[in-house]
């Protein structure tokens, strides 16, 4: 609800209260959309491999600011330093949300153990998640243009802060788990291994391959780059199945 009770009616807010043209009040909402849906593959990254759930939705609450209401703003256009004030509290929200808006989704299934209660939390999750995304687009515009923008951000404010409360006063009951890494970095380290080892030459042992078997065709030096990228999975494979029955 805080998050769509100003990214909803942020174009109206730009044009009638920072007295932003139209076009340009148009590409800062398309940026800041932009980076909302990109901002939470972010944060699932620090998620799942660094910091844990936990910690990266208690650190990002907190930036959940709102864009302030300046009545004091003349009417001409903004100043350099308004505008550089707007981008900050834009960009400290859309980062917020990168490491809330999923996470915390993530890690309320984290406290089930058994598939059918986490289908059933997913079930309640996406549901009060659309259900606030409803009253925040229809009761919370409504409240900022027919009483006032101050009340409207008001009521988002209150919304982020009985969220976080809550969130934090069940730090001591949450059942925590390890970050295990995520596939985006296998992605990005096979990427760096790749381009690193461009103009390695390949030697056919280190497929395995049988040589002496005519039906078996040799890799080329074509996009060898490549190879050495099929390598690094097949070894991120390996160890996982090492560690795996390790485990055992």
């Amino acid at each position: 609800m805080a998050a769509g009770g100003w990214i909803g009616n942020l174009i109206v807010y730009l044009i009638t209260k920072y007295n932003v043209k139209s076009i340009d009040a148009t590409q800062i909402f398309n940026v800041v959309v932009g980076c909302m849906s990109f901002f939470p593959i972010a944060g699932a990254i620090l998620s799942d491999s660094f910091y844990g759930s936990f910690a990266v939705i208690a650190v990002f609450s907190f930036l959940l600011h709102l864009p302030c209401t300046n009545k004091l703003l003349p009417c001409e256009s903004p100043s350099k330093l308004q505008y550089g004030v707007l981008y900050v509290i834009l960009g400290l929200a859309c980062i917020g949300i990168g490491g809330t808006r999923f996470t915390i989704g993530t890690m309320g299934a984290d406290q089930f153990e058994d598939s059918n209660s986490v289908g059933i939390y997913f079930n309640w999750y996406f549901f009060i998640y659309y259900a606030g995304s409803v009253i925040s687009t229809t009761v919370i515009i409504y409240v900022q243009d027919n009483v006032s923008w101050t009340v409207g951000f008001a009521i988002c404010v209150v919304c982020n802060t009985i969220g976080v409360i809550l969130f934090l006063s069940g730090k001591n009951f949450y059942r925590r788990i390890k970050p295990k890494g995520s596939p985006f970095t296998s992605i990005a380290r096979v990427i760096i291994a790749a381009v690193r080892k461009r103009m390695v030459s390949l030697r056919n042992q280190e497929y395995n391959y049988d040589t002496s078997d005519r039906s078996t065709t040799i890799p080329s030096d074509t996009f060898r780059f490549l190879n050495h990228g099929a390598l690094k999975i097949e070894s991120d494979g390996l160890k996982a199945r090492s560690w795996s029955l390790s485990t055992v």
